[in-house]
């Protein structure tokens, strides 16, 4: 299976929005699956524990 874990911060600026929707739509294009992790309101630690377990 083909993932791509993307990290991202909050999406309350338009810019990080088109571009979260542009890598996941080009990614997914590709065969890509992905799953968006944002780091608002959790340790960074914790989310890289998440994402790379």
């Amino acid at each position: 299976m083909n993932q791509i874990s993307l990290i991202s911060s909050t999406l309350n600026n338009p810019f990080f929005v088109e571009d979260t929707r542009t890598i996941v739509n080009a990614a997914y294009q590709k065969g890509f699956i992905v799953n968006v992790f944002f780091e608002e309101d959790v340790s960074k630690v914790s989310l890289y524990k998440t994402v790379f377990s």
